[in-house]
């Protein structure tokens, strides 16, 4: 009896340990797989991957949420693998390879204390606008752009705008039906009265409307254009001078405020939306850089200089009468010393009408509609500036 006990004993641990050990297997199977479903990884053409938390199909896009929001991806800023995957109809049709990346070959900056005298270019005929602008459209309640549509979309020009003024370290040569902008109107623009334009330049070549800006444009009567293909790949003379001729295109077609013509960028963006400003000062009324910018001299401290590039006294002293500069540093960015080099050495030691803007950590990003709208409070703010 004792054996018989001890065999059925026996029996019911062996089962025991069987039966734990396939609900812990199962327990694990179902970790892992939480875990690898936690984020979603999605090769870009640049080279880059980036992560996600979920990854939603949508006609001709992703919608991607991060931990700060949700972002876009069209079927070109992804591989050609991850294309077919999220896209295979469009897949087929693929005929241009991926843009390869390209490395900057500039070379490294010398130290601030001994920096490089940068040419200096032959001065625009006048830097300062012109008293009285005309506009593009009379004041009527028919006068609606050509374009004829309000929302967001992409366009591309037929005809290229007449440019005033040529700066010579900037590419305005384009064909116009070849490029493309992408345009955001808002719905209460009738082309009655003259609107606001706010030009954008990012790091990539496929920009959009950033996300929750719209609610910003339509609060403040503010048109929106990005050129596209103007990537940090892209020569710094056209990534200037393609947003130039776009903000002047706008200028034609849309009935805009001279006096609310102000450029954006986005890290690399950034710095050019800081040249865009000293190299048509005439033109441009307000600068947003955030995470990156640019001066016409070398600032850092004991240190090399950030963005140098070629100016003239008249180009430095129309931008310090005409334009306001509001520079983005988010609290953990990596370019947050950079920024604070150049707000405190370069822009407010020299007297220009700048603001410095130092965003905390937050679920909203470094360039939020938050951060914009306090950045188009001081850029339109009649008040005299305070540091």
């Amino acid at each position: 009896m004792p054996k018989r006990i001890d065999k059925f004993q026996q029996r019911f641990r062996r089962t025991s340990h069987v039966v734990r050990g396939g609900f812990l297997a199962l327990i694990c199977f179902f970790l892992m797989e939480s875990v690898s479903n936690a984020e979603v990884a999605v090769k870009l053409n640049n080279g880059n991957t980036m992560r996600f938390e979920t990854v939603v199909v949508k006609p001709g896009r992703l919608e991607c949420q991060l931990p700060e929001g949700m972002i876009y991806l069209t079927p070109d800023q992804l591989a050609a693998e991850e294309k077919s995957r999220y896209f295979p109809e469009l897949a087929v049709h693929a005929t241009q390879p991926a843009k390869p990346p390209v490395f900057s070959s500039t070379p490294a900056p010398q130290p601030a204390q001994n920096p490089p005298a940068p040419i200096k270019p032959k001065p625009l005929e006048s830097l300062d606008p012109a008293p009285a602008r005309p506009m593009p459209l009379t004041s009527s309640s028919t006068s609606v752009s050509p374009i004829k549509q309000a929302g967001g979309f992409f366009y591309s020009f037929s005809q290229p705008p007449k440019i005033p003024h040529r700066n010579p370290d900037v590419d305005y040569s384009y064909q116009m039906d070849k490029e493309k902008f992408y345009i955001y109107v808002p719905t209460k623009y009738d082309g009655s009265k003259p609107f606001g334009l706010v030009a954008f330049i990012n790091s990539r070549d496929t920009v959009e409307i950033p996300w929750g800006w719209d609610a910003v444009l339509n609060e403040r009567n503010l048109l929106f254009i990005a050129a596209q293909n103007v990537g940090d790949q892209d020569a710094e003379a056209r990534r200037v001078g393609l947003t130039v001729v776009g903000i002047l295109k706008m200028m034609e077609e849309y009935k805009i405020d001279p006096s609310r013509v102000y450029v954006a960028g986005l890290g690399e963006g950034g710095r050019m939306a800081a040249r865009v400003a000293f190299q048509h000062p005439e033109l441009i009324r307000g600068s947003i850089p955030c995470s990156g910018a640019e001066f016409y001299q070398a600032v850092k401290w004991g240190g090399s200089g950030y963005g140098v590039f070629a100016h003239s006294a008249e180009m430095v002293a129309a931008a310090k009468r005409n334009i306001r500069f509001a520079l983005i540093a988010g609290e953990t960015d990596v370019h947050r010393d950079e920024i604070l080099d150049l707000y405190y050495g370069g822009f407010a030691k020299n007297g220009f009408q700048a603001k410095l803007f130092e965003v905390p950590s937050s679920p909203q990003g470094t360039f939020s509609a938050t951060v914009l709208g306090q950045a188009m409070e001081f850029l339109e703010s009649p008040r005299e500036i305070s540091r």
